[in-house]
């Protein structure tokens, strides 16, 4: 009767590693199908209204306000999007 023994600890650690690719991977997924959709679809409202209005001055600058608002809540997202699918490289 024969043994072999083979060191698994490397595949193990692997596979740990995909899994947690794979998780942050859908969590980037996730982030852009719903968190990151809501504010774009604002802004593109936004400037259909101004389009319908004929971009008079006073609308404009009422506007301007939510422009900040919402590029400022797009650009938190995005950070975390960029956050969320840091992968470190392998050593």
């Amino acid at each position: 009767m024969a043994f072999s023994m083979k060191d698994i600890t490397t595949v193990k650690e692997f596979e740990l590693d995909l899994l947690s690719q794979n998780e942050k991977l859908r969590n980037i997924a996730f982030i852009q199908a719903h968190e990151l959709r809501g504010p774009i679809t604002s802004m593109q409202g936004l400037v259909s209204l101004m389009i319908q209005e004929n971009y008079s001055k006073d609308f404009e600058e009422g506007y301007a306000k939510e422009f900040t608002l919402l590029s400022n809540k797009v650009d938190k997202i995005v950070k975390t999007i960029v956050a969320e699918s840091d992968v470190k490289p392998e050593v």
